[in-house]
């Protein structure tokens, strides 16, 4: 059930804005006949598959692939002896200098985990290029490997990149006399916590087809998150000029972060460069699991000191983080989850250790929540324990604790512009019947368990990367509106929020508007992708921008063939008019005819927006879980979800529901069924694929009721917010807490699996 609260004033309420509009896309998305890249088939196209290393921890010592190169169909084989020795990250960071280490090649004569390529294949279909890989001969020296990142930083742990530590990037955070506000705290807790590696399991996986023509022009269709970061960073990858390679992002069937990562475009342009053909290469799912990325799992010990009034004196996190055998997104990940911890809850005294740390397993990458959902399941499950060994009412102390409008952030001085932090927490806890009697046994041997966690999270990278968008916006012949934008939509509906955008700011209805479903570096403004739920927010106001720019050219030509002052008109249903002689009027259509095709002088109507936001608007949101424990077996079901979350505006209420749905669906995965299992032997993640890696299914889904609450932030269009992350990052905490309250034992590691719950009922050690 989708329930929505507006703090808007009236002068602040919208047309189209708010509004429930059919997705732009919904009908080529239910009739199938959108293509994807694996749709896509060129002349003349080969296909691609990549060696991967059996091995966690090794050196080439020779490889031979005489015997690949000479089966029939083979048109290529490449490794590390036909790749540019250069140094990247395959995370594209926004600056080369960002503090994004550069530890990785194409190819290297070193793996460090198993997946790592080896070499590549380029064939006539994709059975022959397997066989081939089969003909490769590669002579390894096995090396001694680490997969715990907590040894891996342990005197004598195995060097997984030569010349350097383990640790990728450290974070160190103290505000106020943490050790002195420790020592004057009635109760202090300490607590040790840990989160655990899942799989984004997109239903599209990585797929690109790269063609490299008679010009020397490298053009990559490929299923991206960014096409323009990845377009610097692919040219500094091979070797050739950034004008000389072409990004062009078809649809992209689901990312969550997954996608906001380099992995198979070199390979797949060197294929092509070499062949002078186009080359296709898609992981298989498999390869997802042991090549793609991953959530970071996380190891985290909490030292809390607790005032007799039921205030933070002093709040301190020490934090390990798995980066895997790249560094990628580790060192911002961690730095979020910092940022995270830091802004759950206001006190004085704060400290903040966190590593994050290579290890002999796949590297770990952007995850839908980047570091919050780790932060706030420690947090809020040590707020959980707090309560109960205090007798504090969860929900109570969480208002006395939290940020509200107008605090003002101790380690980097920010204001609280807007927020509806604390009606986020009522609404939920009013719609979930918190505080009234709840039945604690449902039948037999189950028990039923209420629990609550909540977040704060913000919208874009602002503050730490830059942040901007840019788009253009064309009025056409018949009066209706073209948008053209690089704002990358993953499935999520970002097209049809930025299409009502334009048309609240023309004046018009949404069908009025049309948008490009694709975008090209080569044609397309600039804009830096999908990441850290900015696309409404950031996009957004370039949109907005465009749109204005190009309505004020709209005005002046309308004032001069209407002959009155632009001052005194207005814009609606696609013409423009006087407010004080409403005879005088004129459509869209007609301006752009009169002025486009005048003999006399011609005038174009495109608007440029560029949109830089000044501010990091903070979201916040709660969520209250019912669950029923099977105290026999420890078998977990959710009953019930209520999610809360402050939007700041609801462009499209409907396609906010349908996010909060999707993101608790990957909440309950990561609280309950999914974790990446590694054998300590071999190294070799055991369950990769889905037989084995359990997600929830639809069958699975419990009742959830979706609050979005309007708060209006003024450093966004319309004072939108984010939210296509945010939904996911309370969910396990909140699940962890139901558990608690069900069973009555404490579990502080993810994911709460039968088996886990089951030994912990009974003292079995896990």
């Amino acid at each position: 059930m989708l329930e929505l609260t507006t703090l808007l004033s009236e002068e602040q309420k919208a047309r189209v804005i708010g509004s429930s509009v059919t997705r732009v896309d919904a009908l080529e998305k239910v009739t199938g006949s959108v293509q994807y890249t694996t749709d896509m088939k060129l002349p003349n196209m080969l296909y691609a598959k990549v060696l991967r290393s059996p091995y966690p921890h090794a050196r080439i010592e020779s490889i031979n692939v005489r015997h690949a190169e000479r089966l029939p169909g083979v048109k290529a084989v490449i490794c590390y002896k036909d790749a540019p020795r250069v140094k990247f990250n395959s995370s594209c960071p926004l600056m080369f200098d960002g503090g994004f280490p550069l530890d990785q090649y194409v190819f290297d004569e070193k793996v460090r985990h198993v997946g790592d390529p080896v070499a590549a294949v380029a064939a006539v279909d994709k059975d022959t290029a397997e066989e081939a890989l089969a003909l490769i001969e590669v002579t390894y020296k096995p090396l001694p490997f680490v997969l715990d990142p907590e040894a891996a930083v342990r005197s004598g742990a195995p060097q997984i990149h030569d010349g350097r530590s383990n640790i990728v990037s450290e974070i160190r955070i103290e505000s106020g006399d943490f050790e002195r506000a420790i020592a004057e705290s009635e109760y202090v807790f300490r607590g040790r916590y840990s989160t655990t590696s899942v799989q984004h399991c997109a239903l599209e996986p990585h797929v690109c087809i790269s063609k490299f023509d008679e010009n020397g022009k490298l053009t990559v269709w490929t299923s991206t998150q960014f096409p323009f970061r990845l377009r610097v960073w692919l040219s500094r990858a091979i070797g050739i000029p950034i004008g000389k390679v072409r990004i062009v992002r078809p649809p992209v069937g689901g990312g969550f972060g997954g996608k906001e990562e380099m992995t198979v475009e070199p390979y797949s342009a060197l294929l092509a460069i070499k062949t002078k053909r186009p080359v296709m290469l898609e992981h298989t799912r498999e390869e997802e699991f042991i090549a793609g990325r991953r959530r970071h799992a996380c190891i985290m010990e909490l030292e809390t000191g607790i005032g007799k009034d039921g205030t933070f004196k002093a709040r301190g996190m020490k934090a390990i983080l798995q980066a895997g055998g790249y560094a990628t997104h580790a060192p911002s990940v961690l730095g979020v989850g910092s940022s995270v911890f830091r802004m759950m809850y206001k006190c004085e005294a704060l400290r903040y250790d966190g590593r994050s740390v290579y290890t002999n397993t796949s590297p770990g990458g952007a995850f839908r929540g980047y570091g919050a959902p780790q932060s706030v399941f420690a947090v809020e499950r040590q707020v959980d324990e707090i309560c109960r060994e205090l007798n504090f009412d969860p929900v109570k102390f969480r208002l006395k604790n939290s940020y509200t409008k107008g605090d003002i952030d101790p380690v980097t001085g920010w204001i609280i512009a807007a927020g509806a932090n604390e009606e986020c927490l009522l609404k939920a806890a009013e719609k979930i019947g918190w505080g009234k009697t709840m039945v604690r046994k449902a039948s037999g041997d189950k028990q039923r368990g209420l629990g609550l966690a909540r977040y704060v999270y913000p919208t874009s990278a602002r503050g730490k990367w830059p942040e901007c968008s840019e788009a253009l916006a064309i009025v056409n012949e018949d009066g209706s509106v073209s948008i053209v934008t690089s704002a990358v939509d993953l499935g999520t509906g970002i097209s049809t929020g930025l299409v009502q955008i334009a048309a609240e700011e023309f004046g018009i209805s949404t069908d009025r508007v049309n948008i490009s479903l694709d975008s090209d570096t080569d044609t397309h403004p600039f804009d830096l992708g999908a990441y850290a739920s900015r696309t409404t927010f950031v996009a957004g106001g370039g949109v907005k921008l465009a749109a204005a720019d190009v309505k004020q050219k709209l005005l002046l030509a309308a004032s001069q063939i209407l002959k009155v002052d632009s001052d005194e008109l207005e814009t609606e249903g696609g013409f423009i008019y006087s407010r004080l002689r409403p005879d005088k009027r004129i459509s869209f259509g007609e301006i752009v005819m009169a002025c486009r095709y005048a003999p006399e002088s011609s005038a174009t109507f495109t608007g440029r927006g560029f949109f830089e936001p000044k501010e990091n608007a903070p979201t916040f949101g709660a969520q209250f879980v019912e669950v029923e424990v099977d105290m026999r077996t420890g078998q977990t079901k959710v009953l019930r979800v209520v999610a809360t979350l402050d939007v700041g505006r609801a462009i499209n209420p409907s396609n906010i529901e349908g996010q909060v749905h999707g993101a608790i669906q990957m909440g309950l995965g990561y609280a309950l069924t999914e974790s990446l299992v590694w054998d300590k032997t071999t190294g070799e993640i055991m369950n990769q694929s889905f037989l084995d890696y359990k997600i929830f299914t639809a069958a699975d889904m419990p009742k959830i009721d979706v609050i979005i609450l309007e708060s209006y932030d003024p450093s966004g269009p319309y004072g939108v917010k984010g939210v296509g992350e945010q939904p996911i990052i309370p969910t396990a905490a909140a699940v962890a807490n139901a558990v608690n309250d069900a069973i009555g034992v404490s579990i502080r590691d993810l994911p709460l699996s039968s088996e886990k719950i089951y030994g912990r009922l009974r003292d079995i050690p896990d």
